[in-house]
């Protein structure tokens, strides 16, 4: 042969593409028979013949239960999975290297030989651990029968509650809530007062993504809060079951209930949910007292707020093939406050002292309706591809009426006539969604996607004196906003080492008319290129670490871009600044997750910057103190976050979840700078006692929080419970009671800002100190139904699956378990 180089070659060549033609994937789902959901760190032995000698191949399922797994030979092949506690399960198949081969849910038994010597202390642990994910199972908290679920957020990792119920995840007040996977114009709108009413009874769990990958909006500088809507039956193929629940919880602050239906009929599987809560917090004061270089003013204010909420949620699932997924939802969400309140104040300057008394009422009302469309598909080989799209439609209704009522006083330098105003605010949202994914090899997918948002908001303010409107004072205007955004992610994962980046690019144009009123009309285009990153290891097969990069915006909303001026107050002003730039912050964080059957830990550094970072602020403008909003501070936070779940005993679990952190706050235009430490935490502890009564107590406290202007300063409040199952589990009965640390059970906060033209102290006192009892009743024949995960397009959300079961040794006669959950 003239050329034996090219002969080898073309051997080699042919060598290398018939070992790769011949290479299959075999994959699956290990599922726990008795609890129905994946069966986590698994061990799956895979052995050429029989089961007999050293194994070819040893692997971990997943968190969910998943496995897979490249076979490069031809052959008979048999995968034994095993796990603690559970009976090994064999498998023999035959691999002929043409096809992947996918094995679908595998079912593993208890092994009752060895559950008699054992107890099993928790199946289902209330926080899943990932290096860009936590989620945090209200379902399975005893609290969440008779708390709302701003309360059961105190407990969520990498998300913080103030005393003055504000929110923060990940360090930031700026972050985007999902429901069921989807964005929700209201929850994003007034998260606190919402979840504040919310019963944490309808919410399965919550989920904080530090880390969304391309395929989210980059909206959201903390990231993505979502919330998985209870769901506890599945589909059956040409089976007919269902499951229901019903609960009533009521106390002193608060009464309500919801029911909840989930049935499947053959292919068709349909679910409600239907809500209604109230909360009646009690009297709260606020007094306050303002410096400056005219006058000094000292006020106090007394309110009782009550606050409905309502929501109905209808979704339909239908699977016409193996191949083809169809959803659709519907909901409908009402929230209202109504907060009746009196308020005395002093003004003392130079020329004059008097005082006087404002009967102030405020209601707002909030009205959202919502529906969706979703179609996903897999196809190709062995199903490597999958394309989704999804429509989604929301519209909301806000209306805010105040009205302030003076007595006769004095009107020298200030102006007390009575005035009232009507603010209401409508947004449309429509979004059109597709996404594909392919599976590249055994380790290897990509994603790809786009989205087109429509969001059509108007403001019409009508503010009135003794009854007559102020035109000029009253500004009426539409704001148009439309997104487009492409996107492609590429993952990996092989052995301990997995990674994925990506890149979105969102383009926005934005258009403001004004239609009466003052402002200037003004029109915006711009575009962001928004990358992400991730890149983990697994240490062990109890241990992982992690490294997640991503860059997030925030773009203002119609409350902080809307310019109407809110002069309720006859002494302050609040507007919003239409000029507002859009936000932008990068962050970095390393994640430590560890967790044995005894021990779960999970601890987060991360660090955030933002460089035109959006800041509430206030001056004075003669006697007049305004406050509003700008792109004015430059941000810098460095944190650590810890959760830490530990198990003394089969009976006992402790917990912390805190964080530490230190905050760098500068302003140029304002020529202000502060920093300081700041850490909070929650300490808690779940007991079975005698009876099979479950106690639960929980202390929740926080340090000082600065910010640009000032500080806010740290609460301490204590919450308890007993819970009860009755009726083979389906009855269940909770008494909770919660109560500041402060005189008479209240919550007190003290909160201070200052310029170089004024001062402002003010206290509030909360009342804190109540209990409630809850009830709830679970019916259905549904109990042995295999769960139907939905196919959502264009998100990663999944209903979560349960993490490590963890199995003790017998301590003496002792057989009372630990409340499901950690």
């Amino acid at each position: 042969m003239k050329h034996p180089q090219i002969a080898l070659l073309v051997i080699i060549f042919s060598i290398i593409s018939v070992s790769t033609a011949m290479a299959s994937v075999v994959k699956g789902i290990l599922v726990d028979e008795s609890l129905n959901e994946g069966e986590p760190f698994a061990t799956v032995r895979i052995f050429r013949g029989s089961p007999d000698g050293e194994a070819l191949h040893s692997i971990l399922t997943s968190v969910d239960g998943s496995f897979s797994q490249e076979i490069t030979r031809k052959g008979d092949y048999t995968f034994v999975f095993s796990s603690l506690g559970k009976k090994d399960l064999t498998r023999s198949l035959f691999v002929d290297g043409n096809a992947d081969i996918d094995l679908g849910q595998l079912y593993i038994s208890t092994d009752a030989t060895i559950m008699s010597d054992v107890v099993v202390v928790g199946q289902k642990p209330l926080v899943k651990m990932e290096t860009d994910k936590m989620t945090y199972n209200v379902a399975d908290d005893a609290q969440a029968k008779t708390n709302t679920v701003l309360d059961m957020l105190r407990k969520v990792p990498m998300v913080t509650v103030d005393g003055e119920d504000n929110i923060t995840v990940n360090g930031s007040s700026s972050f985007q809530v999902y429901v069921d996977g989807k964005p929700s114009l209201l929850f994003s709108g007034n998260p606190s007062q919402i979840f504040k009413s919310m019963p944490a009874s309808a919410v399965q769990s919550i989920e904080v993504v530090t880390n969304p990958g391309a395929r989210f909006d980059a909206e959201g500088t903390g990231g993505v809060l979502n919330l998985v809507m209870d769901r506890q039956a599945g589909n059956v193929p040409g089976g007919n079951a269902y499951n229901a629940s019903v609960s009533a919880r009521g106390g002193s602050k608060d009464f309500g209930g919801n029911f909840f239906i989930n049935a499947c009929t053959g292919k068709l599987t349909t679910s409600l949910n239907m809500i209604y809560n109230q909360i009646r917090p009690g009297n709260s004061t606020i007094s306050s007292e303002r410096a400056s270089q005219n006058e000094n003013v000292t006020s106090i204010s007394k309110n009782n707020i009550r606050m409905p909420f309502a929501m109905g949620n209808l979704s339909i699932g239908y699977d016409p093939d193996s191949l083809t997924t169809l959803g659709a939802t519907f909901a409908i969400n009402n929230f209202r406050i109504k907060s009746p309140g009196n308020m005395f104040t002093e003004i003392s300057s130079p020329d004059m002292n008097f005082s006087y008394n404002n009967n102030s009422q405020n209601r707002i009302n909030r009205l959202s309706i919502n529906g969706s469309i979703d179609f996903s598909r897999d196809f190709g080989c062995n199903r490597k591809n999958q394309i989704s799209a999804s429509y989604q439609i929301q519209h909301d209704k806000n209306k805010n009426l105040t009205s302030s009522d003076f007595d006769d006083a004095p009107q020298s330098f200030i102006d007390l006539t009575d005035r009232s105003a009507d603010n209401r605010e409508n947004t449309t949202l429509h979004i059109l969604q597709a996404d594909f994914t392919s599976r590249i090899n055994a380790s290897s997918n990509i994603s790809a996607g786009a989205k087109l948002s429509f969001r059509n908001a108007n403001s019409d303010a009508t503010y009135l004196l003794n009854g007559s409107p102020d035109i000029d004072n009253s500004p009426k205007y539409d704001n148009k906003n439309t997104i487009a955004a492409i996107y492609g992610e590429y993952s990996f994962s092989k052995n301990s080492l997995g990674a994925k980046g990506g890149l979105r690019y969102e383009h926005t144009w934005q258009d403001v008319r004004y239609r009466a009123g003052n402002g200037s009309d003004f029109s915006n285009s711009y575009g962001i290129l928004v990358p992400s990153a991730s890149l983990s290891y697994t240490l062990s097969p109890s241990s992982n670490i992690g490294i997640n990069y991503n860059m997030r915006i925030s773009r203002p909303g119609i409350s902080y871009l809307n310019p109407y001026v809110d002069r309720s107050n006859p002494t302050a002003l609040t507007y919003g600044n239409p000029d507002l730039d859009v936000e932008k912050s990068q962050y970095v964080g390393l994640a430590y997750n560890m967790f044995t059957s005894k021990l779960l830990i999970n601890l987060t550094l991360s660090d955030n910057y933002t460089g035109n970072g959006i800041e509430q602020y206030s001056f004075m403008d003669g006697n007049m103190l305004n406050t509003t909003y700008g792109n004015i501070v430059r941000r810098n936070r460095t944190g650590l976050n810890a959760y830490i779940n530990w198990m003394p005993r089969s009976n006992t679990r402790l917990f912390l979840n805190g964080d530490v952190n230190y905050t760098d706050i500068r302003s140029s235009r304002l020529k202000l700078h502060n920093s300081g430490w700041q850490a909070s935490a929650m300490l808690g502890v779940q007991q079975t006692l005698p009876a099979e009564i479950k106690l639960g107590a929980f202390l929740m406290a926080s340090t000082k929080n600065h910010t640009l202007q000032g500080w806010s300063s740290g609460f301490q409040m204590l919450s308890l419970n007993l819970s009860r199952s009755f009726l083979d589990n389906n009855l269940n009965i909770t008494v909770s009671a919660t109560t500041g640390l402060s005189k008479k059970g209240r919550m007190e906060i003290e909160s201070f800002s200052a310029n170089r033209d004024f001062s402002n102290h003010t206290r509030m006192s909360v009342p804190m100190a109540g209990f409630s009892i809850g009830v709830s009743y679970t019916f259905g024949n549904a109990g042995n139904i295999k769960t139907h995960t939905a196919r959502r397009s264009g998100n990663d959300f999944l209903e979560q699956k349960s993490g490590m079961e963890q199995i003790a040794s017998p301590q003496g006669n002792d057989t009372n378990n630990i409340p499901a959950g950690m």
